[in-house]
């Protein structure tokens, strides 16, 4: 899966659904479990992003920018699990996949900020390869995919 579109040769995709951009951070950050938090709120803090060109992080820049919200980004990884060990660690806040996320929040390594007004969305593509014979259950797969879980219309 890919949260932007690719264009490579021999791939195909489709859109199968969209996805949270979140803010997340220690459990112990002192923005955790403060009541009322905003967008503006945000502005000055420690920022962990993925490396330029990502997805994830042009998609948070955009939905930053769309608010007028402007971040110091002082650490940059090369992947999602990188950006959420270092906020786990307290070195800053990190913005990731909501699904990607999900495996440490349910652990409690890190914790989403509970920012009112974020809404940042993006669609997740399922890639495979065009015009190829796939194997039955890699097309059972696909359609699986298709049918149980489809982007909502106008998404």
């Amino acid at each position: 899966m890919a949260g932007a579109p690719v264009t490579i040769d021999g791939l195909t995709s489709f859109t199968y659904v969209d996805d949270n951009i979140v803010t997340i951070g220690s459990p112990n950050h002192p923005l955790m479990d403060r009541p009322g938090l905003s967008l503006s709120d945000l502005e000055g803090e420690r920022f962990i992003a993925r490396e330029e060109g990502s997805a994830t992080r042009k998609t948070a820049e955009q939905c930053l920018a769309a608010n007028g919200v402007s971040v110091k980004v002082v650490m940059e990884l090369g992947s999602n699990e990188a950006v959420k060990r270092a906020a786990a660690a307290g070195l800053g806040l990190g913005m990731v996949s909501k699904f990607g996320a999900a495996p440490d929040i349910a652990g409690g390594f890190v914790r989403i900020l509970p920012v009112k007004g974020w809404d940042c969305r993006r669609p997740l593509s399922v890639f495979h390869r065009e015009g190829e014979h796939l194997p039955a259950a890699q097309r059972a797969f696909l359609e699986f995919l298709r049918v149980e879980h489809p982007v909502p219309t106008g998404a």
